[in-house]
């Protein structure tokens, strides 16, 4: 069976995509006016609105811009990193202009209607009258998507949902043990079985499954920075309008503050349903973004394995699912790669969407904003040295160029000094000289966090998950050093690029407190999308080395290599998501995916109802002290800039007698909580306080509240 392909609509003939446009348009308000009149359609308005607001403007821009022929993965990147840019800055513009025309709630359903109902038909009018009428339409085979190795791979992310499902309401975690497992396997099977052209469909629903394994953990969002933008972009919800005058760092990301209740108020979706499914979903195209870039770099394989590295370290499905702004961000880093190492996009077009691709990854993530200026900078440093010695003129690059660099990092200064009262700007000056005033402490593992993630005493399990990252690092070191030979012909401007990261990862363990401020995890993980390939070239010139000193003993081949490398990359997940330290019943500190016991930034939902019922009934002037792992849910619900949640620390126990205190399941069956120390620099474990002079106020059984009555512990 074929048919128009629905993730080429750009090169639909116009008169057809146009209808498909207007009828969905008709369709959400049809859909928004029964819900007015309490006449629910489930899932419809919620899935109109996904392809509505996050695919249809993008392709209308792509068609404008007379883009076509570009494949199914970059059309989509393009198409959905555009959306979210329009939608941005539609936002942005509605929160500036209505209010000055008597609207005083700009982010609410009927301006937002209005303002992107506006923006739709004026896309269409641009579309028909700007973009090419009949461009040679893609047609879609849809025989290798009904195989049965696409039917498993589409199988996968309702293996997770079933999975997450068990686990939070039957405390069961088989079904989640048994994805780990097969994702595991798949590097071999791919290779073995898998045919190249579903390895875009493989690498997107691995992703997507991980991601779900994950986020769909417990009924409410869990971690920390998550509850941070779940909070304020609540306020927004809650005021109708976006103050950027709150000296917030999240408060000045457009990706939390204006995408995210706009997309919840039009598709009328919850903001903790928002964080854990829909934007799970576009951050699943990131590595398929990587694997077209490393696809034109190498070969499809070697693209497929360095993509299945990426989605299997650890950061991926667990550090960046509690950070939403930063899954945003990596999608509009990932665009611009595809931009400069495909070239279907040309002249104006192309000079146009590296700009806007750059903009919204300021207004998306201030620290992946950072360091991918540092990677630029160094690049484009490297790239100077290199040119200057070896005598060379200097080649035309797309962002190695100091205009594109001056312009972003001017528009970043801007942004940072003028929204949210200077508070990136201001805590940026603070991290850089914290960093510049302790540069003669280098190699230091008390002040350097990347360092200390080599020489901090661990356990057995522990030990050999962190030697299979050293494994791998030394991997991608060998091949960045491999391209001082360049046997696969790397595009130099990627080289420097590759050589760019590289140099953030070693100052991340060099320099104190660098890695601390932005989070090792983090840090390797934006390096990875620039260096994850490099795993595989590297792993390929060691077994060349070996094969050589050994006198070819190992008759290790390309072929033998790749499947090494895939079995290699199966211990590496099995390590990451703790299903070795389930199977042999180890410590899973902070792997809560198969253990809905662990410890972690989470609440069931008794913890969940004490949240909301202290939410209501405190009085404001008081403030609430809670552990490491409940404060930053109390903050997702209570916090409001006066009315402090505090994570505790040895010190303020004397404090303590004249607040409330909020204890959850595991601080009241191990009667102790997890704080900050003093003289450890680290986070600890210490037992809960006498509490005889606490009234407890709340007590659910799973959780209590207490409150001080004005007497020194």
């Amino acid at each position: 069976m074929k048919f128009y392909n629905p993730l080429q609509m750009n090169d639909w003939p116009v008169d057809k995509f146009l209808t498909l446009v207007l009828s969905i348009q008709f369709s959400l308000w049809a859909l928004i006016g029964l819900d007015l009149l309490h006449f629910h359609l489930p899932l419809l308005r919620e899935l109109f609105s996904v392809f509505y607001l996050g695919f249809l403007p993008g392709v209308m821009i792509l068609r404008i811009l007379k883009q076509h022929h570009l494949g199914n993965i970059q059309t989509t990147i393009y198409a959905v990193a555009l959306s979210i840019s329009v939608l941005m800055l539609v936002g942005f513009l509605s929160n500036l202009i209505f209010p000055l025309l008597g609207i005083s709630q700009p982010i609410s359903l009927f301006p937002l209607l209005l303002a992107i109902s506006l923006v739709v038909l004026l896309l269409c009018y641009l579309t028909y009258t700007q973009g090419e009428k009949d461009p040679s339409t893609k047609i879609l085979d849809t025989q290798y998507l009904l195989s049965p190795a696409a039917l498993l791979l589409c199988a996968l992310p309702l293996l997770a949902v079933f999975g997450t499902y068990s686990l939070n309401y039957w405390d069961d975690n088989t079904l989640q043990m048994l994805l780990l497992l097969i994702i595991a396997l798949l590097p071999i099977v791919a290779l073995k079985w898998i045919p190249q052209k579903l390895y875009p469909l493989l690498i997107f629903m691995v992703s997507l499954s991980l991601l779900l394994h994950c986020t769909l953990v417990s009924s409410y969002l869990w971690g920390a920075d998550v509850n941070a933008e779940y909070y304020l972009s609540s306020l927004v919800l809650d005021n109708g309008i976006w103050n950027f005058g709150i000296g917030d760092n999240i408060n000045a990301m457009l990706s939390v503050v204006i995408f995210a209740p706009l997309f919840s108020i039009l598709g009328s979706i919850n903001l903790v349903w928002l964080f854990k499914i829909v934007y799970p979903l576009f951050f699943s195209l990131i590595p398929l973004g990587m694997y077209l870039v490393y696809r034109k770099l190498t070969n499809a394989r070697m693209a497929l394995l360095a993509c299945l590295f990426f989605v299997f370290c650890y950061a991926f499905y667990t550090v960046l699912t509690s950070t939403v702004r930063q899954q945003i961000g990596e999608l509009f880093l990932v665009s611009i790669l595809i931009l400069v190492f495909y070239h279907q996009v040309r002249g104006r077009s192309r000079s146009l969407l590296l700009l806007i691709f750059g903009l919204s990854v300021v207004v998306s993530h201030y620290g992946l904003t950072y360091i991918l200026l540092l990677i630029i900078l160094l690049a484009y440093i490297l790239k100077v040295i290199f040119t200057r010695l070896h005598r060379t003129t200097e080649a035309e690059y797309n962002i190695l160029n100091p205009l594109y660099l001056l312009f972003l990092l001017i528009f970043a200064l801007t942004w940072f000094i003028y929204v949210s009262s200077s508070s990136i700007f201001s805590n940026g000056v603070v991290i850089g000289t914290a960093i510049l005033n302790s540069v003669t402490d280098v190699f230091n593992p008390s002040t350097s966090q990347g360092l200390s993630s080599f020489t901090e005493s661990m356990s057995f399990f522990k030990s050999l998950e962190r030697l299979l990252y050293i494994l791998a690092e030394g991997f991608i070191a060998l091949g960045v050093l491999g391209l001082l030979k360049n046997k696969w012909r790397i595009p130099e401007e990627y080289r420097f690029l590759a050589l760019g990261s590289l140099s953030i990862l070693i100052v991340g363990i060099a320099l104190p407190f660098f890695a601390g401020a932005l989070n090792t995890d983090r840090l390797l993980h934006i390096a990875s999308i620039f260096i994850s390939i490099f795993l595989v070239t590297g792993f390929l010139t060691g077994t060349n080395l070996l094969n050589k000193y050994s006198g070819g003993y190992f008759h290790l081949n390309y072929e033998k290599s790749l499947y090494l490398l895939a079995v290699f990359l199966m211990f590496f997940l099995l390590f990451n998501s703790a299903f070795t330290y389930q199977l042999f019943d180890q410590d899973k500190w902070g792997r809560f995916a198969l253990d809905n016991q662990v410890d972690f930034l989470s609440v069931n939902p008794l913890e969940l109802k004490s949240v909301e019922w202290i939410s209501y009934h405190r009085e404001p002037d008081i403030k609430i002290y809670a552990d490491l792992n409940k404060a930053a849910i109390l903050f997702g619900k209570t916090g409001n800039g006066t009315k402090e949640v505090v994570d505790l620390r040895v010190d303020s126990y004397p404090r303590l007698s004249q607040s409330y205190i909020y204890l959850g399941k595991t601080n009241l069956e191990n009667q102790e909580w997890y704080i900050h120390g003093i003289k450890e620099r680290m986070n600890i474990y210490t037992p809960l306080p006498d509490w005889t002079n606490f009234s407890r106020i709340y007590d659910n059984g799973d959780s209590w509240i207490l409150k001080g009555q004005d007497r020194m512990l």
